[in-house]
């Protein structure tokens, strides 16, 4: 799932890069305003991460994605910042909100719990017939048994079991769970063919010209 760091500082984002990765997240970085605003308007993200920063840039930032219909959950982060901004954050349209510095486990758990939310699901744990995924501790089981995947098997299951029951396309899976440099459909199919080997055959379906899906 893409996670779009909208105008923190480099020394945030040097420290949720890295924390992002290992969830199993794509981080992209957006180091000004303008930059964050044109992401976000125009690409799709499962959520943002919003540095709050002096000067109120982040007011324009959140009005101007909300006014445009950009719904996609938003976590702010900001550094010696009173109550009365953060109730401002949270007024203009952001989900949730931690102060610097975080510790990383508080981090993942707010993000996954507004996505997660966003998708429709109230748990971490994900099921489908006897696959079962838990997003915060990065496991998957088949009938009770641990089996081992990578950080792109992960992220491409969990895409399709957050969205199980509709189609996702080529496309959505190579923009949500690849960095750019790997977003192909040759990559996305050999990913899925490694997942079926892994979890069963299936589990994930196969609709021609449109994409896979996960049943309900």
């Amino acid at each position: 799932m893409r996670i779009l760091i909208a105008d923190c500082d480099t020394a945030t984002t040097r420290l949720l890069a890295p924390a992002l990765h290992s969830a199993g997240f794509v981080a992209e970085n957006a180091s000004t305003p303008d930059d964050a605003w044109f992401l976000g308007d125009t690409e799709e993200y499962s959520a943002t991460i919003l540095g709050v920063r002096s000067g109120g840039a982040y007011r324009e930032l959140l009005q101007r994605w909300r006014r445009s219909h950009r719904y996609f959950p938003i976590l702010a982060l900001g550094r010696n910042t009173n109550l009365d901004t953060w109730i401002d954050v949270i007024d203009r349209g952001a989900d949730t909100f931690l102060p610097l510095p975080f510790v990383r486990e508080e981090l993942l758990s707010r993000l996954e719990a507004i996505v997660r939310r966003s998708y429709g699901h109230l748990s971490s744990r994900l099921t489908a017939n006897e696959v079962q995924l838990d997003r915060r501790k990065m496991v998957v089981t088949v009938s009770g048994r641990v089996v081992n995947l990578t950080a792109r098997e992960f992220s491409v299951l969990s895409q399709l079991m957050y969205k199980r029951g509709t189609i996702v396309s080529s496309h959505e899976l190579a923009e949500s769970t690849f960095h750019e440099s790997s977003r192909t459909t040759n990559a996305v199919e050999a990913t899925i063919s490694r997942l079926r080997r892994k979890i069963g055959h299936h589990i994930i379906e196969t609709r021609r010209s449109a994409g896979y899906l996960i049943r309900r």
